[in-house]
């Protein structure tokens, strides 16, 4: 019998990060979208802004965008549109610096947009939901250029140290522990860990502790100072503050909006 082999592609892995549909405010002025994921928008009404090469680019009502990986574009908004954001990853793939937003097809997902805006009003479906968002992510790769995607293996020691961060939240790291864990000079990892998820590991690791803190508030039922506690910072008062750096609104706020049914972009970060 001949012998048929069939290749394995390893670095196909699409993952949903986060999900949902908010009405923006004054909350989505001034904040600088960050992480290392892709970005997929889709507004139901004028108003939303993003600074592109010096000008403010605005999102057209009713059609689907997408944003680059470690786009870091500041935002505006002047009106109130329902913006629906899907954040995902696509593993070793990513954009190019010299397009960070991509307007996709007009009329792009129409049925699968309206489909999941859908299933995210009722939330009955939750499997349904995840499985309709990711074909929406995987047609909007589809739908850029080609050579606007190019595959990228993350460096294992910067790898290494993000697990680090990810998993020991609440420990106190600074930047010759991270060095360590990466076998690397301070200057070395430093240098590397900017040039491979296009922000300092001190950023990083307060992105993650307070995506983490936004993650309890919307989902979980934990006071202020257990998040506080969980997060490894010791200063409730701080911890509200920089909080609202971050997302726009205070803690209490934050969870009032979400219970309310409306979850605020988690990976937008404030300047």
């Amino acid at each position: 019998m001949k012998k048929i082999t069939i290749p394995v592609i390893t670095e196909a892995n699409l993952e949903l990060q986060s999900f949902g549909h908010i009405r923006l405010g004054d909350f989505w002025n001034h904040i600088t979208l960050s992480g290392d994921h892709w970005r997929f928008y889709f507004h139901d009404a004028p108003g939303a802004f993003v600074r592109l090469n010096g000008r403010w680019k605005e999102f057209q009502p009713n059609r689907a965008y997408l944003l680059a990986p470690c786009c870091n574009l500041e935002t505006k908004c002047s009106g109130h549109p329902v913006q629906l954001f899907l954040h995902f990853t696509a593993t070793w793939l990513t954009g190019t610096p010299e397009q960070l937003l991509y307007p996709l097809p007009e009329h792009f997902g129409g049925e699968k947009i309206a489909a999941v805006r859908t299933l995210m009003t009722d939330r009955n479906d939750t499997t349904a939901l995840w499985l309709h968002s990711l074909a929406l992510c995987a047609e909007a790769l589809c739908s850029i250029p080609r050579n606007a995607l190019f595959p990228h293996r993350p460096d294992s020691r910067i790898q290494t140290v993000r697990n680090y961060i990810d998993l020991n939240l609440n420990e106190e790291l600074d930047l010759a522990k991270m060095a360590r864990l990466a076998n690397l000079s301070e200057n070395a990892f430093l240098r590397l860990f900017r040039r491979e998820c296009a922000t300092t590991p001190y950023q990083y690791l307060l992105q993650q502790r307070y995506h983490y803190a936004a993650r309890l508030l919307r989902d979980e039922d934990h006071g202020i100072d257990e998040i506080c506690e969980l997060i490894g910072v010791h200063d409730r008062f701080h911890f509200s503050r920089c909080f609202k750096q971050f997302f726009g609104m205070a803690p209490a706020a934050y969870r009032r909006h979400c219970r309310g049914g409306k979850t605020p972009d988690p990976d937008a970060v404030r300047r």
